[in-house]
């Protein structure tokens, strides 16, 4: 056999299993994509369209259509204040990071000036108050023991 064949024959089952492998990414997609369908299907309630995070977006980072997309959501399952037009992101910063997966709300687009600025050396805790979990009459804005 002469190294001319063998590096050809080398290339031809490369480029297969190149071609394989993209194969089967694509069978995966697809099954994931039916098995959403499926449940989409069977739980039965009204859909609307999204704008979902392909990837992680940090803060900093401006929305383009190659880190989102808009996809059907279930109505009663979506977060309030979702985007749901990509037209209405296109080019923002994102001021709150999202994870890959989620929807994008307003809320990941928030302007700073909102948010409350914690002095250097310091740090802010944000505690809900239930009818089981409550703070002290003493504990108020800007307690420090």
């Amino acid at each position: 056999m002469s190294r001319r064949f063998r590096l050809i024959l080398s290339g031809a089952f490369a480029l297969l299993a190149v071609v394989l492998c993209a194969a089967y990414a694509q069978h995966v997609r697809e099954e994931a994509e039916s098995v959403r369908a499926e449940a989409l299907e069977r739980y039965g309630g009204e859909v609307v369209s999204l704008v979902v995070a392909d990837g992680a977006i940090e803060k900093g980072d401006v929305i383009d259509s190659s880190n989102v997309s808009v996809r059907e959501w279930l109505a009663d399952l979506a977060p309030t204040d979702a985007v749901t037009s990509l037209d209405d992101v296109i080019g923002t910063q994102v001021t709150v990071p999202a994870a890959s997966g989620s929807p994008l709300t307003s809320l990941n687009f928030r302007d700073e000036s909102e948010m409350t600025e914690v002095p250097s050396g310091h740090v802010a805790l944000s505690l809900p108050v239930t009818d089981k979990l409550a703070l002290t009459g003493s504990v108020c804005a800007g307690y420090v023991p």
